[in-house]
């Protein structure tokens, strides 16, 4: 498809939540997963694929032997490393000032093996929608300029080869995580990444699914000047 997002014509796909398959299969059979994957969709396809992996922030730097992976990105919300507030939830400050180091520290990471990284920056959570307050629920606040701040702090570790960021998400409004204009916040999400030159690839996450399935990605081209999806 025309849309769908490449890396000098390479296509990506974003492999989240790669502690998940280390759980179940160990790093070394999942690293020679992705590889025997890449390799049977070039050999039977002729496509390239670019793989983004994607990890919590306290992941093992183990996978990073002999890995098949072109860049890595912080995947999943990052309450375990906020401290342990009772109620579960938490200021976007707490989040900001966070994942400021956070960004810091896999970018340096990720360069050091190298690897591309991609930051991935959330407008806020909540998924009370399922969840039961007081047991299973996380909460980061929404704060709009906090959410811009993070968003410039973000461009200090984009890295120049692959110069992209995911914002999660378009339209995920079951976690609080949405840009998309709403009556709530008008277009005042969009508005704040205006920030970003029409060079970057600023790629914004879609979930177009109901609850329980999974989302899409999308390669949207996005005019920063007018808030307008081509």
């Amino acid at each position: 498809h025309p849309s769908y997002l490449k890396v000098n014509n390479r296509y990506v796909v974003i492999i989240n939540n790669l502690p998940i398959y280390w759980s179940n299969f160990g790093i070394d059979e999942t690293n020679k997963l992705f590889f025997e994957l890449r390799n049977y969709i070039n050999n039977n396809y002729g496509y390239d694929l670019y793989l983004i992996g994607g990890v919590f922030y306290d992941s093992s730097k183990e996978f990073l032997n002999n890995n098949p992976f072109d860049a890595i990105t912080i995947w999943g919300n990052l309450w375990s490393s906020l401290g342990n507030d009772p109620d579960r939830t938490y200021s976007y400050e707490e989040y900001y000032n966070a994942y400021k180091e956070i960004l810091h520290d896999w970018h340096n990471i990720s360069v050091s093996n190298g690897l591309e990284f991609v930051p991935l920056i959330k407008p806020g959570f909540n998924n009370l929608a399922y969840t039961t307050m007081g047991q299973d629920h996380y909460i980061i606040d929404r704060d709009l300029e906090k959410f811009g701040l993070l968003c410039e702090y973000a461009k200090n570790y984009m890295t120049d080869n692959l110069n992209m960021l995911l914002l999660f998400t378009w339209n995920d409004f079951n976690e609080s995580t949405c840009i998309e204009p709403s009556f709530e916040y008008g277009m005042s999400y969009l508005d704040a990444i205006k920030i970003y030159p029409d060079s970057l690839q600023l790629e914004i996450i879609i979930n177009d699914l109901p609850i329980g399935t999974k989302g899409n990605y999308y390669d949207f081209t996005l005019d920063r000047k007018s808030t307008r999806l081509n």
